[in-house]
């Protein structure tokens, strides 16, 4: 084999190409991204409606159907179903497999836009999303209060401090408060005044959006300047709120606390949160598509001491759920695995060779081979995961057989004649075809795997892949390394 000559003849340069190998494997290895899954973009759109104080029946005809035909109008669409419920309409569009995603929801969104004149004129903008399977919470933090921090304190520090904050942080997509009750100020009408003053819920609410308002009010020109100015209309507590006046009433006028008591208290609760049996409340951080989710919690974690640092006396935060942990902990084991695989493999090549120089040669060879693999991951974009790390641990056993291959009919040669040199080149020589098909079958086998069409070919592309490329990287080894070191 002429690689094989040209390794034995110049150790230098073949010693220089494997140390690049290695040096780019290990960098790679350690910019390597851990996840549970490969990142996959589906190509569904999901379209959410809001029309509040709306059925089933009337989300159905005025929104879902009016919104599904506009949707079938997009390219490529596989499949559009709907579902109404009380006050929301969800429609879900499924396409091919070759549209691409991003160009789906802008054609989506542009198609919605087209028709927001025919929707009712009080539903809320419609929110079209692109399906993201790893856009799902990776971690949840409960913020807990004693009993010296009021319910508003705490909400208001978790609105206003801890989410905001994680919001900032590079990755994170969105943060839910799961639990609590904001402050809110609540307008109880007396159905008996409001008749007395020939009122309806309807004016009350409207004089309160139209006088709780802040707009502005044009340039004001001092001379050899310009100054903004706007009104302040926005109600500061619940005492100016009833002092809001509704109407006049032969001159006199009729204010919201002549129809109505106002109480300065806390939301209506519509979800509940419990850590350790105390009530808490909980955020539930989401990471943006295509984010790495053990990078993205590993910077919620760096930033939780400075959140404890801004809270309230005796608040506390903790972080119950956290998905990091068990990837971490999956990645660790099946690189225990990995690395257990080849130790063994090693030791088994020494009790038959039953020779120091060549068991040597293989425990360098193999992990050349698992170190060059890492390189091509991160070539390829992939991040460490179940199916990237299933391949690599599939692969020990493969990348052992050439290295068994070329070691053992270099030994065999030695044996015969005591020249390393020539036996090196003779034992490749002999076997080059033989491992280059051995090879080549493999890579016959697994390579089919990563073109796999459909929705399993987009989770097995990086396995096939992954197993392809660390054969293929064994075989150059084989033919590079292993003879130079024998030789």
């Amino acid at each position: 084999m002429k690689l094989a000559d040209v390794s034995i003849r110049r150790p230098v340069t073949t010693t220089m190409v494997i140390l690049a190998l290695i040096v780019y494997g290990i960098i790679a290895y350690n910019r390597l991204g851990l996840d549970m899954l490969p990142n996959i973009d589906f190509p569904i759109v999901t379209i959410t409606t809001v029309y509040r104080g709306a059925d089933p029946e009337t989300i159905e005809t005025k929104v879902s159907r009016k919104i599904e035909d506009a949707v079938n109008q997009v390219g490529m669409l596989k499949m559009v179903r709907s579902q109404s419920l009380q006050n929301v309409s969800l429609v879900v569009a499924q396409f091919e497999l070759g549209k691409n995603i991003d160009v789906a929801a802008q054609e989506v969104r542009d198609k919605i836009t087209a028709i927001m004149r025919d929707l009712p004129s009080d539903i809320e903008q419609p929110l079209v999303q692109k399906v993201d399977m790893g856009a799902a919470p990776v971690a949840t933090l409960a913020v807990t209060g004693g009993p010296e921090v009021s319910p508003q304190d705490l909400y208001h520090f978790a609105d206003q401090t801890v989410k905001r904050q994680l919001q900032m942080l590079e990755g994170v997509g969105n943060v839910e408060i799961v639990g609590g009750q904001d402050r809110t100020v609540w307008v109880y009408l007396d159905p008996d005044r409001l008749i007395a003053h020939h009122l309806t819920p309807l004016d009350v609410a409207q004089a309160l959006g139209a006088q709780n308002i802040e707009i502005p009010a044009g340039n004001a020109i001092p001379p050899g300047q310009e100054v903004s100015v706007k009104t302040r209309g926005l109600v500061g507590d619940a005492e100016e709120l009833r002092n809001i006046v509704l109407t006049t009433i032969e001159g006199a006028p009729v204010r919201v606390r002549d129809v109505a008591s106002v109480e300065d208290g806390l939301a209506e609760a519509r979800s509940a949160s419990l850590f350790g049996n105390k009530p808490t409340l909980a955020l539930v951080v989401t990471k943006q598509p295509g984010t790495n989710t053990v990078e993205v919690v590993r910077r919620i974690r760096a930033a939780i001491p400075a959140l404890e640092a801004q809270a309230l006396p005796g608040v506390t935060i903790e972080t119950p759920v956290d998905n990091a942990r068990f990837i971490e902990a999956s990645v660790k084991d099946s690189l225990f695995d990995l690395e257990l695989g080849a130790l063994l493999a090693i030791l088994i090549i020494g009790i038959f060779l039953r020779n120091i120089r060549m068991t040597f040669i293989a425990a360098v060879a193999i992990p050349t081979s698992v170190i060059g693999a890492f390189a091509a991951i991160k070539l390829f974009g992939f991040t460490l995961n179940y199916l990237t790390l299933l391949g690599l641990s599939l692969s020990v056993g493969l990348l052992v057989d050439d290295a068994i291959v070329v070691l053992e009919n270099i030994f065999r040669h030695f044996e015969k004649h005591g020249d390393r040199m020539r036996a090196a080149h003779d034992a490749t020589a002999e076997i080059g075809l033989a491992v280059l098909a051995t090879t080549f079958s493999l890579v016959a086998v697994f390579f089919p795997i990563a073109t796999t069409g459909g929705m399993v070919g987009k989770f097995l592309k990086e396995f096939g892949l992954t197993v392809t490329m660390a054969v293929l990287i064994s075989l150059f080894v084989s033919f590079t390394l292993t003879p130079m070191l024998a030789a």
